[in-house]
């Protein structure tokens, strides 16, 4: 709910930002700066989380629902790491462990073609291989916090086609796999699958033997990298069963420092006016992929079709309502109420408006509807149409009665093991609270005259 109402503070921060900015651009005026939103959003935002600080206990003790990744969770992968060339003679095994706040265990040190079982005082030097234990995840951060390589992970050829990916796959190895009994060197998972093999449990116990040694048993768990052709083809070829994709990154060189600055240049440019928002934060999202830093499968997938889809639908729906003079006679029934009424007390109502329809639409396609209605209510009183727009854009961002007004609040629900009806209960209070305060702050910020 926090950062829903945070989202407010800016331009980017939610959808009705953007497309109320876009609304008053096809009125005739100015579209709204970056920080235009700032004023009224960010005092919101504070005096929200001083309240959600105390107000969370109005929800109900449910136990959330479990997510893939914890549901099908294996621990104790055996992994093996190398110690990278420029790294100093002077760390030990235990710092490593430390580091990675117990999570990464060294089962072995191998040197030289030869293994250890080292202790918490073993010094490494440059080159040596780690047999490591712990979930993938907690293996991948240690890797990209530390600067330590995967084995095997830059020995795979190059992909068949020029789009094709480099992907990580769980499996289970199954009793009639051809691959039981024998071991990766004898298989030649790389060379004639295209495979490498990242790390393996094993059901019951975990060895400290080198991946290379590891004899295949039904119901060993393994981690497998490769192009997401190979990956297809070998998986059916060799009796795999894939397990639920926890979406794991093991073996994936990214640096979240691109993103960052790729985000920081987005938003210097729309800051200055260089570049209109929807074209810098496109032209930033097109940089990390083409930088690599997200795939195009996760880039597909974090689209949200069906409200692009909705909002294609509803946009001409709205240009319909103006142009057939419904939008008219919606304001001209508003304005009839409104006119007996001071100018911040019609603010709030179409405040209010803008809560309870979001609801039964989505805050997007709300914006698109109210948003000329707005315009016209606030020319048939002779105001400034701004406080209005900043009405309907606030309004509309802030839905917390249910579930199915805003993205964020659906995407909490099965997690948090919230109901539907369990909205109402934090989302009316924050409701009044925004209408209360948010009223006042707008008629402060953007004058009705």
């Amino acid at each position: 709910f926090a950062s829903l109402i945070g989202g407010t503070i800016t331009k980017i921060g939610t959808s009705p930002n953007l497309l109320i900015s876009s609304v008053r651009e096809e009125l005739g005026g100015p579209p709204f700066r970056l920080f235009d939103f700032a004023a009224v959003g960010f005092p919101l935002t504070c005096i929200a989380v001083v309240f959600l600080a105390f107000g969370w206990r109005l929800l109900p003790h449910r136990k959330g629902r479990q997510q893939a990744e914890e549901s099908f969770s294996v621990e104790d992968y055996k992994t093996e790491l190398r110690v990278p060339a420029e790294q100093e003679a002077t760390l030990r095994v235990g710092a490593i462990e430390e580091q990675s706040e117990g999570d990464v265990s060294v089962a072995a040190v191998v040197r030289a073609g030869r293994r250890y079982a080292a202790d918490a005082n073993w010094l490494l030097d440059p080159g040596d291989v780690l047999v490591v234990l712990g979930d993938p995840t907690a293996v991948q951060k240690f890797v990209a916090s530390t600067g330590f390589e995967i084995v095997g992970s830059k020995e795979l050829g190059k992909p068949e086609e020029k789009s094709d990916e480099m992907n990580v796959v769980e499996v289970i190895v199954t009793a009639e796999s051809p691959i039981v009994g024998f071991t990766p060197a004898t298989l030649g998972l790389r060379h004639r699958y295209g495979l490498n093999l990242f790390a393996v449990r094993r059901a019951g116990r975990t060895e400290a033997t080198r991946l290379r040694s590891h004899r295949f048993r039904a119901g060993d768990v393994v981690l497998f990298q490769g192009f997401a052709q190979s990956i297809d083809t070998a998986v059916t070829e060799l009796g795999l069963l894939p397990l639920a994709d926890r979406k794991l990154t093991i073996g994936h060189a990214k640096s979240g420092l691109w993103p960052i600055a790729f985000l920081v240049a987005a938003l210097v440019a729309v800051g200055f006016g260089v570049i209109d928002v929807d074209v810098g934060f496109f032209g930033a999202a097109v940089f990390c992929v083409l930088f690599r830093q997200i795939s195009l499968k996760d880039t597909y997938g974090a689209i949200e079709w069906p409200v692009i889809v909705m909002l294609g639908c509803l946009i001409p729906v709205g240009e319909g309502l103006k142009d057939t003079g419904a939008t008219g006679v919606v304001a001209s029934l508003l304005t009839t109420g409104a006119q007996h009424l001071p100018a911040m007390a019609t603010i709030g109502l179409v405040l209010l408006m803008s809560m309870l329809l979001t609801p039964f639409l989505h805050h997007a396609a709300a914006v698109v509807v109210l948003g000329p209605v707005a315009a016209e209510v606030a020319t048939r009183l002779g105001l400034r149409i701004e406080p209005f727009l900043m009405a309907v854009a606030l309004g509309c961002a802030c839905d917390f009665l249910t579930p199915i007004g805003h993205q964020n609040n659906m995407l909490v629900m099965g997690p948090g093991g919230y109901r539907f009806g369990d909205y109402w209960r934090l989302g009316a209070p924050l409701t009044l609270m925004v209408l209360l305060i948010g009223t006042p702050l707008i008629v402060a910020v953007w004058p009705m005259r």
